[in-house]
């Protein structure tokens, strides 16, 4: 969902409904990767490989860490 959010610009539907769901809410996992699977064909691109997602993942977390956080101990466990 947070990729989502990040490629709004293309201005697809299934990238719309991923950006619009709310992670607090229990979300049927298939369904979410369901969505993600349709839209990356929509724009034509391949699913990034677990290491470009462990990758950006800890990037996010290093941006996180950056900023004066409340949880800064909860990011670094």
């Amino acid at each position: 969902m947070e990729w989502a959010h990040h490629h709004l610009h293309f201005d697809v539907l299934e990238i719309k409904k991923l950006a619009s769901m709310d992670k607090r809410e229990k979300l049927n996992i298939f369904e979410v990767e369901k969505m993600f699977d349709d839209a990356m064909k929509i724009i034509q691109w391949e699913e990034p490989s677990k290491e470009q997602c462990v990758e950006y993942h800890i990037k996010y977390l290093h941006s996180q860490l950056l900023l004066p956080v409340e949880n800064a101990m909860l990011l670094v466990k």
